[in-house]
């Protein structure tokens, strides 16, 4: 049993990362050839505006009433998500070289895995939990950090086009996943065992977007 995530239902957690054509060298059943992680960062973000809502084709001031307490209208604007990119830390090992050579060529990933394992009590057997994949990925950064009498740290920073994440079931097995394509501003969620599509919720230009694109291009 992976879920509930408590000291008592697991002995031992990790992160391994899948890199196309890297041989990394995590043995484990289900795992082998991965890369082992130390630690993951990311997150993302919407912008918002605390300013009355007006739509931008309105002119003049607005009119002033009495506050209505059951309108809960959101004001002012709020931004398509900004996601940042992927950092990982990890310990130099002999995947090193290959993944440093694929920054240096400019070498994307078409899809690069992470999945936050555990081994339930009793088992010697890591299941996920959760995972991340990314597509059309390239790796913007990669530094090496070391103190005297200290293991080396390497910290990679993984620029995608698209991103999901996954919730994994007792068995290991998905059962949710949300997409975001950052080229076409297009959200999925999927659920189940099949992972089928229940919603998807794609950004639309504004209309006026669209002639200020029409006449930048002389169209």
């Amino acid at each position: 049993m992976v879920w509930p995530l408590t000291s008592t239902t697991t002995t031992s957690d990790a992160i391994f990362a899948h890199f196309p054509g890297v041989a990394g060298s995590i043995a484990e059943k289900g795992f082998e050839g991965w890369v082992l992680i130390d630690s993951f960062h990311w997150g993302g973000g919407l912008g918002m505006s605390s300013s009355r809502w007006r739509d931008d084709d309105e002119e003049g001031e607005e009119e002033e009433g009495e506050a209505d307490e059951n309108d809960f209208t959101r004001p002012g604007e709020v931004t398509n998500p900004s996601l940042s990119e992927i950092a990982l830390t990890k310990c130099p090992a002999p995947e090193s070289a290959a993944i440093l050579f694929n920054m240096i060529a400019r070498k994307p990933y078409e899809k690069i895995s992470i999945r936050f394992v555990r081994k339930a009590t009793g088992s010697t057997t890591y299941i996920p939990y959760m995972g991340y994949d990314t597509y059309n990925t390239l790796l913007s950064a990669l530094s090496t950090s070391c103190e005297i009498n200290a293991t080396p740290r390497e910290s990679l920073s993984l620029n995608f086009m698209a991103i999901e994440f996954l919730i994994y079931d007792a068995q290991g097995e998905p059962t949710e996943a949300v997409r975001y394509h950052l080229r076409t501003l297009t959200a999925t969620l999927r659920k189940g065992a099949n992972l089928e599509v229940v919603e998807v919720v794609k950004k639309e230009k504004k209309a006026k977007d669209v002639e200020k694109n029409k006449e930048e291009l002389g169209t």
